[in-house]
This record gives structure tokens, C-alpha cells and sequence, in this order.
């Protein structure tokens, strides 16, 4: 660890004789110089001025309204240079949280073979550490398996908190991102979704080594220190990463913001939402959509207007999710492969279509479909991003609907009215 361990005029003891940490105003005195000081708290000794690097990082906690957020915002607030100020290698680290987790995001779920948490620590001497300090906090109580269980949302705070704290701040004995952070300058490719997707091939090689299962590394400044040749679902872990990048760092963000701009006071009824006429509302009064009408399960089963972070699901997509569906992808179906896939095949518009992940309706569409320009589409084609991560369905001009989209977010965003305004980003297909 970089720095020095000073005790400032006498130290103080408990009557036992451990060292006390620092009172607050000798901490104000000496934080501008990282001087190091005992915090029995601590996990190991970390400087207070958040200045990161090596030999552990500032105090922090969660703040945000999803899970996804808190884990963003704790590491922001963290202080790395090179990782805090980068959307991008925030977004490597979520996208395997993502795939680890199952898209819960939850700190205690747990594997038939006993790996647990956000990484999925797996048990052996190598992680005796977080076991045991999962279990001195009295959290490992509440490891499960299977569907998640009603656990209080504030105790999946103090989980994630907790595996945060004990991945960032050097925890002992067990796996920590402190690789992670040495290589961030590895990745051949930084910057945008490219670079979102390559540090999630880096969190993969340095902090799961999960190796093995076929999938290959895509970014060759990763590949240069990868000690294999495949890796365990490289391709989820990078496809999550991106997904999240779009939705916290990338355009998409702006266009929702011009859309709300668009709106005039004339559309909008008291709540700020755009009304529909009578016809409309009559057309509403059945949650089930008219079978082998596309536009009626696009009214029916996404929201009209595009709100970042709004996981609740319309209810009859939500009922078909529980009940018919055969592909749920990600989240209960807050997933844009699941919801494209479900629609096209549901509404009947083409009953042969994948039930499948978007890398799946990628490999299918050039097979099945004829590929379209972006400047002539029509209701029902389908696109895929040109990174290959994203898909959505192009619905054109639906009265009430605020798009000419409509697409999900894995486990960020239920279907809803898309913010996509440069739709060459895509590439296009049509029935």
C-alpha cells in the first residue's frame, strides 16, 4: 500500500488496549495528505480523501432508486480514476453482475454449487474470507436458491453494500477488483458501447476468470492477457454491458429528453401523460390484445411514452410473461429479446419467429427475413443494433403511442415507446 501509517500526537487505546481510530477533527486535518489511520471498521487501512488506487478507496454509500443505480453510484462515488469517471468500465463491471446474477442484481442468490452474491464468490480457500465476512455481518442467513424470496428491500441494501465494500476495499482473503483496476488501461478499445463491451471482457478475464464454455474474447487488448482462449458466456456478459451502458451513459438518454420536449400541453392530460381519444380508451377496456393485430399488442403490452428506469410491466404483457410465454429472457421479460420475440410470435405476425436471446434473433433474421433500409421501414420490421446487442420493433405511427418504436431494456426498462432517433444505428429486417 502506497502511503504511511502516522499516529498524530498520542495515539488512543481502548481499555483493552486496541488502537482507536482517529477523531473526526484530526481526520479533517490530515485527509488532504492521504496519512493513513486505523479504522477498526475497516476492512483494511483505506485513505478518506477518495482518491482511490491501490490499497483500498474512500467510505461510500448506496444511493439511487434500483438496484442497478446504487451499484452505479457507489462506483462513482468511489473516486477511481479511470473507473468512477467511466461510464464505460462501470458498465463492464454491471454487465457481469448481470449475467452472474441472473439479471437480479441480488447480493444473495446462490448456485447449486454454493457461488453466492454479485461475482458469485464460489467456496474454497480462496474465498474464506468473504464467507466469513458475510457471515460476521449476519447476512448469510439470507443465501438462496431458485426464485428469489420476499426479502426486504433494505437487506438486499446492506448485502450489496456489504459484497461492494468487500470487492472495492481490498477485501482479505477473497476475490476483489483490485486486477480489475490495474488493467483498466488494457482494453485496445475505451470509449462508447465498444469500449463498454470490451471491459466487460476485462472484469471476465481479471476478476470472474470464469474460463472456458466457448465463448471467445472479442477485444484484443483483453485477449493479450487472457490466460485462455474461451471464457463462460462472454457473449451475455458483453451484450448486458452494453445494454446498460445505452441506457445510463449513451444517446438514447438525450433523445428521451427531446421527446419530452416535443410534447405541448394539448396532448397531456394532469399527470404529464398523453391522453387517447375516446375510440381509444373504449379499445382499452380489454387487457387481452386482438390476435393478429401487431398494433394492438404493442398498445397493449408497452407503455406509450419512454421513462428511464420504469420496470413496472403493462398487465397483459405481464400476464402473458406468467403464463404463455416459452422465452422470458431477462428479468421476468424486461429484456429487449424477450419482448420483440414474444410480440412478433404472439401477435401472430410470424408464428416461426425465435424464442431467444437478441444474439440468437441476430443469427436468425439474415436466414429467415429480408434486411431493409433504415430510411423505408415499415410496421413490424425488426432491428438489430450493429453492435449486435439490442433489438427493437420499428411500430410506425400508432395514435397515443409516443414512438415509432417500441422496445425493453434488460432489466433496466419494461417495453415502452423507444427513444431511438438515429435508426441507422440498426440494421433492419422485414417479414
Amino acid at each position: 500500500m502506497s502511503g504511511f501509517l502516522f499516529f498524530l500526537n498520542k495515539p488512543t487505546f481502548a481499555a483493552d488496549g486496541e488502537l482507536l481510530a482517529l477523531n473526526s477533527n484530526r481526520l479533517g486535518k490530515y485527509s488532504n495528505y492521504q496519512i493513513y489511520f486505523y479504522d477498526p471498521d475497516a476492512l483494511n487501512c483505506i485513505p478518506r480523501n477518495g482518491s482511490g488506487g491501490s490499497g483500498g478507496h474512500k467510505a461510500v454509500t448506496l444511493s439511487g432508486s434500483s438496484r442497478i443505480e446504487k451499484i452505479w453510484n457507489y462506483i462513482v462515488d468511489l473516486g477511481i480514476s479511470g473507473l468512477s469517471d467511466s461510464a464505460e468500465a462501470i458498465s463492464g463491471v454491471l454487465g457481469n453482475m448481470s449475467t452472474e446474477t441472473g439479471g437480479t442484481f441480488n447480493p444473495f442468490v446462490q448456485n447449486s454449487s454454493g457461488c453466492t452474491g454479485l461475482i458469485q464468490w464460489c467456496k474454497g480457500s480462496w474465498n474464506n474470507g468473504f464467507f466469513s465476512y458475510m457471515s460476521n455481518l449476519g447476512l448469510d442467513e439470507h443465501y438462496y436458491r431458485g426464485s428469489e424470496p420476499d426479502i426486504d428491500e433494505s437487506i438486499i441494501d446492506e448485502g450489496i453494500e456489504a459484497e461492494l465494500d468487500f470487492l472495492f476495499k481490498d477485501g482479505s482473503g477473497g476475490v476483489t477488483a483490485n486486477k480489475y483496476i490495474a488493467n483498466l488501461g488494457v482494453p485496445s478499445i475505451q470509449d462508447g458501447t465498444s469500449g463498454a463491451i470490451a471491459y466487460a471482457d476485462l472484469f471476465l478475464v481479471t476478476v470472474e476468470n470464469a474460463y472456458g464454455g466457448g465463448d471467445t474474447l472479442e477485444d484484443s487488448g483483453v485477449a493479450s492477457i487472457a490466460g485462455y482462449s474461451t471464457y463462460q458466456a462472454a457473449g451475455s456478459r458483453r451484450d448486458r454491458a452494453e445494454t446498460i451502458y445505452d441506457m445510463y451513459s449513451g444517446w438514447e438518454d438525450d433523445d428521451s429528453d427531446e421527446d419530452e420536449g416535443e410534447e405541448t400541453e394539448e396532448t397531456k392530460d394532469d399527470d404529464g401523460m398523453e391522453y387517447c381519444d375516446e375510440d381509444e380508451e373504449e379499445d382499452d377496456d380489454s387487457d387481452s390484445p386482438e390476435a393478429g393485430n401487431l398494433v394492438d399488442f404493442v398498445k397493449k403490452w408497452a407503455w406509450p411514452n419512454y421513462e428511464k428506469g420504469k420496470t413496472e410491466q403493462m398487465p397483459a404483457y405481464e400476464e402473458y410473461m406468467s403464463t404463455e410465454a416459452t422465452y422470458k429472457g431477462a428479468c421476468s421479460g424486461n429484456d429487449c429479446g424477450a419482448f420483440v420475440a414474444n410480440i412478433i410470435k404472439a401477435s401472430g405476425w410470424d408464428t416461426s419467429y425465435p424464442q431467444c436471446s437478441t444474439s440468437c434473433q441476430k443469427s436468425w433474421l439474415p436466414q429467415h427475413w429480408t434486411q431493409v433500409s433504415s430510411d423505408s421501414l415499415k410496421l413490424g420490421d425488426v432491428g438489430v443494433k450493429n453492435t449486435g446487442h439490442h433489438v427493437i420493433l420499428y411500430v410506425g405511427s400508432i395514435s397515443g403511442f409516443n414512438s415509432n418504436t417500441a422496445s425493453a431494456s434488460q432489466c433496466d426498462r419494461a417495453p415502452m415507446a423507444g427513444a431511438d432517433r438515429d435508426l441507422s444505428k440498426y440494421t433492419w429486417y422485414r417479414k
